[in-house]
């Protein structure tokens, strides 16, 4: 899916199906690198906090998240 953009400090971003997500505070630096457009893969983990992996294809890598719900971006 891909990304519609983020936060100037990468905590949360937005995918193109109108999702939105919270990246784990360890990622964000990672999350500023990102770019609109770029292809995002969302993958379901068993972690409590933050139970998906987000994976840029474009650059392969990867943080933590949480979906926040859906909206307008």
């Amino acid at each position: 899916m891909p990304l519609v953009g983020h936060s100037s400090n990468g905590l949360n971003l937005g995918l193109r199906d109108g999702s939105s997500w919270q990246v784990q505070p360890v990622g964000q630096g990672k999350v500023l690198r990102w770019i609109p457009g770029d292809p995002i893969l969302v993958q379901r983990l068993p972690h409590p906090v933050f139970p998906f992996r987000l994976l840029n294809q474009r650059t392969q890598q990867t943080t933590l998240a949480r979906f926040t719900g859906r909206g307008s971006h």
